[in-house]
C-alpha cells in the first residue's frame, strides 16, 4: 500500500477523498477511522490481497491499542479479491454502533 484514496467522514471534508501516502500512515488512519466509528475491541476480521505483510502490521496495531481483541487474518478469496485490489486489504469489525437504537 504505497499510496492510497481514503474516504474521511467528517463535516470539513464530508464526501471528499484525502490523499494519505504511504502504509504506516493509512494503516493508522484506517484504526483511527475504526475507533471515530465506535470500535471498542471485540471481533476483527482482516483479508488481505497478496499482503501478508501489512495484514500483520495492522493486527499489531490493533492489539497494541486492545488488548482483548480477537483478530484473524486470511487471504482474499473469488470476488473479495476483486474489491481488495492486489496489496489491498478488507476489515470488518464490531463497533458499538450495532447497539444504539435509533
Amino acid at each position: 500500500v504505497q499510496s492510497s484514496r481514503f474516504k474521511v467522514p467528517r463535516a470539513r471534508f464530508k464526501g471528499w477523498y484525502v490523499e494519505i501516502r504511504g502504509e504506516a500512515k493509512t494503516l493508522e488512519a484506517m484504526l483511527k477511522e475504526m475507533i471515530s466509528r465506535g470500535f471498542k475491541g471485540g471481533l476483527v476480521r482482516i483479508s488481505h490481497c497478496l499482503n501478508l505483510e501489512a495484514a500483520n502490521t495492522f493486527k499489531q496495531m490493533i492489539l497494541d491499542k486492545f488488548q482483548n481483541c480477537d483478530v484473524r487474518i486470511e487471504p482474499c478469496s473469488a470476488l473479495c479479491s476483486f474489491y481488495a485490489e492486489i496489496g489491498g486489504m478488507l476489515v470488518g469489525y464490531e463497533s458499538l454502533w450495532k447497539y444504539i437504537q435509533i
